[in-house]
């Protein structure tokens, strides 16, 4: 089977880069031909394929910043995209598309090409831009419905795009345009790797026969745990504002353990971060910027536990599901998809969104010995060896490829 895989970067640079590419080393093993669509970029993974990219187009550089109409065309519906995704299909006649993430740098201009040619499509949603004009459901500090019903106005009301009253009102007329036009109704399917990501989007008026649960997945053969720790506890993800990161420094701020806290990852929010550590007098917290590979696991492997303290609608992540393949359990905020992964008192402790003092009382218990590690550990790998693996995703994705008319995966 020949599968066109989409998504709007061929690097890696966060869980659904992790996905894609996780995904294609799957397909490709059981004898499938992967031919990737991006857009290119000097970071991108090497593809044969890479003069059918879009051009790289950068949004905040202000030293480059493109002109308002070329941007507003890009993100709304680019022809760009249309005409070089039409160019390779008739290059490699592909049996089937699996949709990534195409916001912007793409758009969904190739959805009305797959559409025209007859291309089955399936779209995993990772996030909620289908239903916000600015991905999140958060803005300002605090969860945000307000687009409920299609009242998009409300991201240029509230200037929910980086507080920009321009870049707020091209995600609202971009909103507005799609939903106009019904592009998105050219995907044949859409899958959704939390089941309250799925349930959201059925509320804003997805069929429910149109979008599906399939979790994400790990090569449990890639993570090697270790069950014991070295004296610390981590944070590892994005260093954004919905992440909750300034929470946990507070409430590290009011326990002041003897053990440190690493700080696993880079962002926007990085200096702002290190100031407020500064200023609340963490001397024990350390930030070691962004780690990958061997270099990462091992630091989550012997972490005490990691901790996930996000205010925003997770979906279903990475960071969860890779701590618990190495064996190392999670505090997490009861928030989105987490509940789905972290069972209280059982392979992590589950807190409230932006609370402080409870996630400094639940940690003070962790750190002082207060519940047993080592097998918390052990049930976090153990739900991922039976739930979370590899086999059984591609199983379920079979599932939806034959839905929509393809070829099975093979086995």
């Amino acid at each position: 089977m020949r599968i066109l895989m989409v998504n709007k970067f061929h690097w890696m640079f966060g869980g659904t880069e992790r996905h894609v590419q996780e995904l294609t080393g799957l397909l490709k093993q059981r004898g499938h031909q992967v031919i990737p669509f991006a857009m290119a970029d000097p970071r991108n993974e090497p593809s044969s394929y890479a003069d059918y990219f879009v051009s790289p187009i950068k949004f905040f550089d202000d030293d480059r910043r493109p002109a308002p109409w070329v941007v507003a065309e890009r993100v709304i519906y680019s022809r760009e995209a249309r005409q070089k995704m039409a160019r390779l299909i008739e290059a490699v006649r592909p049996d089937l598309a699996h949709i990534h993430n195409i916001y912007h740098y793409i758009s969904p201009s190739i959805l009305d090409v797959l559409h025209e040619h007859r291309i089955p499509t399936v779209m995993t949603l990772h996030d909620y831009k289908l239903i916000c004009p600015t991905y999140s459901l958060w803005t300002h500090g605090e969860i945000c419905e307000r687009c409920r019903g299609g009242r998009y106005y409300h991201c240029l009301l509230h200037r929910c795009n980086h507080g920009s009253l321009s870049a707020s009102l091209l995600n609202t007329v971009e909103a507005y345009v799609h939903r106009l036009i019904r592009i998105y109704d050219r995907v044949d399917l859409f899958i959704s790797p939390s089941r309250f990501l799925q349930h959201k989007h059925i509320e804003r008026g997805m069929a429910p026969d149109r979008i599906i649960h399939i979790p994400n997945f790990v090569v449990l053969e890639n993570y090697i745990p270790h069950f014991d720790h070295a004296g610390y506890f981590a944070y590892v993800g994005r260093l954004t504002p919905f992440k909750g990161v300034g929470t946990l420094l507070e409430a590290v701020a009011r326990l002041r353990p003897s053990f440190p806290l690493l700080i696993i990852g880079d962002g926007p929010s990085k200096e702002a971060l290190e100031a407020k550590a500064a200023h609340l007098g963490l001397e024990n917290v350390r930030f070691l910027g962004y780690r990958t590979g061997a270099t990462l696991h091992d630091l989550i492997a012997r972490a005490m536990f990691i901790v996930v303290p996000s205010e925003w609608y997770e979906n279903c992540p990475y960071a969860v599901l890779e701590a618990f393949a190495l064996g190392t359990p999670v505090v997490a905020t009861a928030i989105g998809g987490i509940p789905e992964l972290v069972e209280d008192g059982v392979n992590g402790v589950l807190v409230p969104p932006g609370d402080p003092e409870t996630l400094a009382a639940e940690l003070r218990q962790l750190l002082g010995g207060g519940r047993n590690l080592s097998e918390m550990g052990h049930a976090g790998r153990e739900r991922i060896a039976k739930s979370y693996n590899e086999e059984g995703y591609l199983s379920a994705l079979s599932c939806a490829y034959a839905r929509v008319g393809a070829p099975a995966i093979r086995s």
